[in-house]
């Protein structure tokens, strides 16, 4: 979110994208540049504020996906691949 030269449109598209497919999970984040990349040298025209709001309204709506899907999946069976005892333990 908020990619230098973003537009609503842009941004719309993206919001588009995660209905279409139906993601429900994303790491998603605000851009930020990284030194010594072609995409660090473009000019930041998107405020803050709006990256912030756009980040906002990405992330409910990954949540919608998620909630929709879990719902989706009450009192249904599912095969399940367990690679091993987690680490964190």
């Amino acid at each position: 979110v908020g990619f230098p030269g973003e537009t609503e449109q842009d941004f719309e598209a993206t919001m588009k994208l995660v209905d279409t497919i139906g993601f429900d999970q994303s790491f998603s984040f605000i851009y930020s540049a990284r030194p010594g990349t072609p995409a660090s040298e473009l000019i930041d025209e998107v405020s803050l504020s709006v990256k912030k709001e756009r980040l906002a309204l990405l992330q409910a709506r990954l949540k919608y996906h998620a909630n929709r899907i879990a719902d989706e999946m009450v009192g249904s069976t599912t095969d399940v691949l367990v690679e091993g005892i987690s680490k964190k333990r």
